[in-house]
């Protein structure tokens, strides 16, 4: 027996997303979800279109526009009756799931996707910063700002669900979903609750169309930075043609998910890429860093960027605790597994299959560049296994002053009291 959807969840699924019966189903493409994707690429185009100083002054509205918007809905969901209980359910503790690996591999999910370590995003924006730059100020300030957005949110969240529950008469624990489901069904079906619920959820869609269209930026500039690294003169003489050309793939690649079995598409790769492919990805690249290239070689190179040494406690997080913890997540999510499902619809061998190929295919260049590099250099198995693990000579600053110090006395600790800019161009 299929049981009573409320109105949101009914307008989101076959209003909104006008769900297929499956993925093997994909049933064309809605206008409305076309058209809200070539928008949101356009944007990204134009705003993309002047270089990093153009995002920049963007971002300033989309960065700080949210936290204006989640401040308004605090203030109003404090207001409201059965607040209180909102708020008390979120910020009680039950200490019990501490002692659940589930817990801790949600929460290691959860950092990957908020802070996004491992995607590139903070390593290709930081390197357009001044090269003495305080990165190491810049990384704290930042975990512990994101993790202080998610609470600061959270409130927001809360407050209007504990109205909800209020006048429902039942537990703010009904209330439990997570992802896609909290923000298009759950949370406006609380507004639904709100006086004049139009302006507060335009308010709601507002931010969050704010807060991805800020991160679609860094993730499309991850892209664009690497081919100009590859083919700095190519990209330099044909800028607006490469930007656009691109922003036009990434509206062809997205249609699949726009199309009424999307959401299925969608569900199987946030499953197999956040679970899998996003951990093992961020495994190798702290072995490599703290391993092959070597946590003092970085400390080194930090402390020439910043003037002084950083704490030792790094050199054993990067060496230890953190491959430690991401293999524990890793293994757990593997032993763990189970086949995604989305309303009640299970996926087939083949989209499973589908899957696990999306899951292998994102850290594959890792081996198979490093395979490469071998087979390449000259000499003995151990010699060129040691020759490919040595920095290339593209590892230098970009200024040429201090490229020159660099390569002269890698431990010259002066190189930190020069003021300049790497090589990009901000």
């Amino acid at each position: 027996m299929i049981g009573i959807r409320p109105a949101s969840e009914e307008f989101w699924i076959n209003n909104v997303l006008q769900l297929s019966s499956g993925l093997e189903d994909m049933d064309g493409l809605p206008w409305h979800t076309t058209l809200a994707l070539l928008i949101s690429c356009l944007l990204v185009f134009i705003c993309l279109s002047r270089g990093v100083k153009s995002v920049g002054k963007v971002v300033y509205i989309t960065a700080t526009l949210p936290y204006i918007l989640i401040t308004v809905l605090i203030i109003k969901g404090a207001t409201l009756p059965g607040a209180v209980d909102g708020v008390l359910f979120y910020i009680s503790p039950d200490f019990s799931k501490l002692m659940q690996v589930q817990t801790w591999l949600e929460a290691s999910l959860q950092v990957i996707y908020s802070l996004g370590p491992i995607w590139g995003g903070l390593v290709t924006m930081a390197s357009y910063n001044k090269f003495n730059n305080n990165c190491m100020r810049d990384s704290i300030m930042l975990t512990f700002l994101s993790l202080g957005t998610s609470v600061f949110a959270g409130f927001a969240i809360f407050t209007v669900l504990g109205h909800m529950a209020y006048n429902l008469d039942v537990p703010v624990a009904n209330f439990s979903e997570t992802g896609a489901g909290l923000a298009f069904v759950v949370y406006p079906e609380a507004i639904a609750f709100l006086p004049v619920p139009q302006l507060w959820g335009v308010l709601f869609f507002l931010m969050l169309f704010a807060v991805a269209l800020d991160s679609q930026f860094v993730y499309v500039e991850i892209v664009l930075t690497s081919i100009y690294d590859i083919w700095p003169k190519f990209v330099t003489k044909y800028n607006i043609a490469v930007k656009l050309g691109y922003c036009s793939l990434q509206f062809i690649t997205g249609l699949p998910f726009a199309a009424r079995g999307g959401m299925y598409l969608f569900q199987l790769v946030d499953w197999y890429i956040a679970a899998f492919a996003a951990v093992a990805i961020g495994l190798l690249e702290c072995i490599i860093v703290a391993w092959i290239y070597g946590a003092d070689n970085f400390i080194d190179d930090v402390t020439r960027m910043m003037g002084y040494r950083p704490p030792y406690m790094f050199n054993i997080l990067w060496r230890f605790i953190t491959p430690a913890l991401l293999i524990v997540v890793l293994v757990t999510s593997l032993m763990s597994y189970e086949a995604p499902t989305f309303e009640g619809y299970k996926f087939t061998s083949a989209g499973i299959a589908f899957g696990w190929f999306i899951a292998v295919v994102w850290f594959l260049p890792i081996p198979l560049v490093a395979i490469a590099q071998i087979l390449r250099t000259k000499g003995s198995f151990l010699e060129r296994l040691k020759a490919t693990c040595k920095p290339s000579q593209e590892w230098q600053p970009g200024d040429v002053t201090l490229r020159q110090q660099y390569r002269s006395d890698p431990s010259q600790s002066e190189l930190c009291t020069f003021r300049t800019t790497c090589c990009r161009s901000t």
